[in-house]
């Protein structure tokens, strides 16, 4: 599915929080799927404890999933004092199931269709939002390594200059309009000139003469 299930907090837990205000229900767990595990990524009116007893019960609707699903009287599968259950499917782009949206409640009961539609809203906006955390992680990563393309740049260039300034052969480099754009050491001491300190001097402005790159003297 995604690049890496998102740390819980944030934003999925204020999805998470909205999902109970639509569904009128006390508790409410975001719950993706990550290298086949179910890992809580968001969450309201659960303790950690609540989520760690009830995580096995939505990660088995979960792997069966397909539009909903409602445990009505299922105080026998769910915590003490609660008996109501429905989880509604995150779906990728593909169709793909990556993960759920769990409700609870300590009474038994039926979502409306408004209450479904809502949050069928909320699922759409989690999906949204890993979309573009994985966008974020991409881009991220493509300019860590433009970063490090142009580090090993530079690197490569600081080898050819130190590499060329020990040669002993006049070595320079000219533009189409015949201004300067490298020399080394070893030209300048063959022309009788400082090496110069702008990037581009004709070459008359340099020696006086035209000097061949393979004449010495």
């Amino acid at each position: 599915m995604m690049n890496a299930a998102p740390r819980p907090g944030g934003t999925l837990d204020e999805l998470a929080n909205l999902a109970a205000q639509v569904s009128v229900a006390p508790a409410a767990i975001v719950v993706l799927e990550e290298r086949l595990s179910w890992i809580p990524a968001g969450q309201t009116g659960c303790s950690p404890e609540f989520i760690e007893t009830v995580l096995p019960v939505i990660s088995r609707v979960a792997v069966s999933i397909h539009d909903w699903i409602e445990l009505r009287d299922a105080q026998t599968q769910l915590p003490d004092g609660w008996r109501w259950l429905s989880c509604l499917p995150i779906r990728l782009p593909s169709g793909a199931v990556a993960g759920v949206i769990a409700v609870l409640d300590r009474s038994p009961r039926r979502l409306n269709s408004g209450q479904r539609a809502g949050l069928q809203t909320v699922a759409r906006q989690v999906m949204v939002h890993l979309e573009l955390r994985r966008q974020a992680t991409d881009l991220a990563t493509t300019t860590e390594q433009h970063r490090q393309t142009e580090t090993r740049l530079r690197d490569n260039e600081a080898y050819f200059q130190s590499l060329v300034e020990s040669l002993p052969q006049n070595i320079f480099r000219k533009d189409l309009n015949g201004r300067f754009t490298f020399v080394n050491g070893a030209f300048c001491r063959t022309v009788k000139r400082q090496k110069p300190t702008h990037r581009s001097h004709r070459l008359r402005s340099v020696s006086g003469r035209v000097v061949s790159p393979l004449r010495r003297g």
